[in-house]
């Protein structure tokens, strides 16, 4: 069995030490706050009694700093209610629905940055060549085994 070795860190937050214990990089006081942070964004967006809830009136809502409170989402912490907000864009500003990815950027501006065409066919190209070259480049014989490696004799 092999244990795992405890570390001395530095919370990402708020730069105390602590000892670390899994793949948590805060300390146990800053996830406090962080589950606390998460309840009150929570609890608002049940208590609006809405199906939809802008990103902006959460900020609003709960008084926390909107880096905190898109952190938070960024992280997953908010995946119970994501089918609930709605966000802008962070590059053409169109409010858009979460569809359970914590992403600030809606699909129209996703697939224009991506460019899945130039991908896909690069792909195909980079496959023929690999193709090419192990067709051309393993050969089984004495003097070279396994493609590129020599068999020396010792």
């Amino acid at each position: 069995m092999s244990q795992q070795q405890a570390q001395l860190v530095n919370c990402k937050k708020c730069g105390a030490l602590f000892v670390k214990s899994g793949n948590r990089d805060i300390c146990d006081n800053c996830y406090k706050e962080e589950v606390k942070e998460t309840d009150k964004i929570k609890s608002y967006i049940h208590g609006t009694g809405k199906s939809k809830v802008g990103f902006d009136e959460i900020v609003k809502g709960t008084n926390l700093p909107e880096d905190e409170v898109k952190h938070l989402f960024e992280i997953g912490r908010l995946f119970g209610v994501m089918d609930q907000i709605t966000i802008k864009c962070s590059f053409c500003g169109t409010e858009f629905e979460c569809d359970q990815k914590p992403s600030f950027v809606c699909q129209n501006c996703l697939n224009k940055f991506t460019k899945k065409g130039e991908i896909n066919a690069s792909f195909k190209a980079a496959q023929k060549a690999d193709l090419k070259v192990r067709k051309t480049s393993v050969h089984f014989t004495n003097e070279s085994r396994y493609g590129f490696i020599q068999n020396y004799e010792i």
